[in-house]
């Protein structure tokens, strides 16, 4: 029996080791106590229930491994703690994907044009991990579990103590007759990520996305362009200014128009919603301990290291932001990739529109204040407003 979990789910600790750790609440408690409240009740003690822990997400996971690890008992059970999981490296095929968690659902906004802004540090790691490999992880997960339970449960006193991983032993006792010895199993907790080995910080992500979606574009909505910023005050500006008031407008002119299309206004509160509970984790670094994933790929023999290979050092990123890409064009906007050259030709054109657009303003813009005679002070004023947003970046 396997379960997996978020390797977040402790990242109110300055490292996520494979272990388990004390939750500030007991969840018998907590369930006890959910029942008898309304939702308003809820809302309220939820900021002290969170305690460091950014969101109900991981607080949820938490105390997941903490029912686990009470109530499992001799059940032969391990737990599996992705990163966040992206589209497929190689299996079933490169790309592969099938829902929009995550980073993902931010990339195909990006690329239809409808995001406008990220709150992210660039300098840290994006620690993403491709499904696959969670899932070889798991496969392999599961099987040194059902071996060691195995083995354990009729483990004789005279045999070779190799036989059994000491690692997961917790208890044991000697039967009477001095033949069998009854081992309680501890339960493995494997870290399955990608940030220690294969690191990829943001700033590379996103100049990889960005450099994949030119040649293998969505068919836009608008022109793709993104802000990424750690600064709260340019992301909120940049999030009504250039994201949230065009959202609004894009819905008139289609209610304008009567046509029944996508509603921006909706996609962008669902989009804001997102970035809100991602930011944490955009925001922070993480490190892991990976001792048990290590030694889980070496126990495997030569042949099952290929097969079922969840070694984050097996891929590089580059080729796989590509197919990642592509992925998200094939498997889930559902573009088929014969009209890719079509939709470079929008964003091409869109790009044109764009730039038109800003040269008109500025001219109209300039033609104003020198006919109403503030060229140098609206001059000293942009001079101003570019030092002060140096300063904040």
């Amino acid at each position: 029996m396997r379960f997996m979990l978020a390797a977040y789910a402790h990242c109110d600790q300055g490292k996520i080791d494979e272990v388990f750790y004390e939750q500030s609440i007991d969840y018998r408690d907590l369930e006890s106590a959910l029942r008898c409240m309304d939702n308003d009740a809820v809302a309220n003690i939820t900021p002290n229930i969170l305690g460091k822990k950014p969101n109900t997400y991981t607080l949820t996971k938490a105390l997941a491994e903490d029912v686990i690890s009470r109530e499992s008992e001799n059940l032969p059970v391990c737990i599996v703690r992705p990163s966040m999981v992206i589209p497929a490296w190689k299996e079933p095929m490169p790309g592969w994907c099938t829902n929009m968690y995550g980073p993902t659902a931010f990339l195909v906004a990006y690329a239809k044009g409808a995001l406008r802004s990220v709150i992210a540090d660039e300098e840290i790691v994006a620690d993403l991990i491709p499904v696959d490999l969670v899932i070889n992880a798991v496969i392999c997960a599961l099987m040194k579990t059902a071996i060691d339970v195995s083995r354990s449960n009729r483990f004789a006193i005279g045999d070779d103590p190799k036989s059994v991983d000491v690692d997961f032993l917790e208890e044991s006792s000697e039967a009477t007759d001095g033949t069998l010895v009854t081992v309680r199993p501890r339960i493995p907790i494997y870290n399955v990520t990608t940030g220690n080995v294969n690191p990829l910080y943001i700033h590379k992500f996103v100049k990889l996305c960005q450099r994949w979606y030119h040649h293998y574009p969505l068919d836009p909505l608008r022109l793709p362009e993104v802000t990424v910023t750690s600064n709260k005050f340019l992301h909120k500006a940049s999030l009504v200014l250039r994201q949230t008031i065009p959202a609004y407008l894009y819905d008139v002119t289609l209610m304008l128009r009567r046509h029944q299309g996508i509603k921006m206004s909706d996609l962008n509160e669902k989009l804001i919603a997102g970035m809100e509970v991602m930011e944490f984790f955009f925001t922070n670094q993480f490190r892991w301990g990976e001792d048990n994933a290590r030694n889980l790929l070496k126990s495997i023999s030569p042949v099952d290291q290929k097969v079922f290979n969840f070694d984050p050092r097996s891929f590089a990123w580059e080729e796989h932001i590509k197919h990642y890409v592509i992925g998200t064009r094939k498997y889930l906007v559902k573009e088929s990739m014969d009209d890719y050259p079509r939709a470079r030709k929008s964003v091409e054109r869109l790009r044109i529109l764009n730039r038109s657009v800003d040269s008109v303003t500025a001219v109209f813009l300039l033609g104003l204040f020198t006919a109403s005679g503030a060229t140098g002070y609206a001059v000293d004023a942009i001079s101003y407003i570019s030092g002060y947003v140096a300063g904040l970046l």
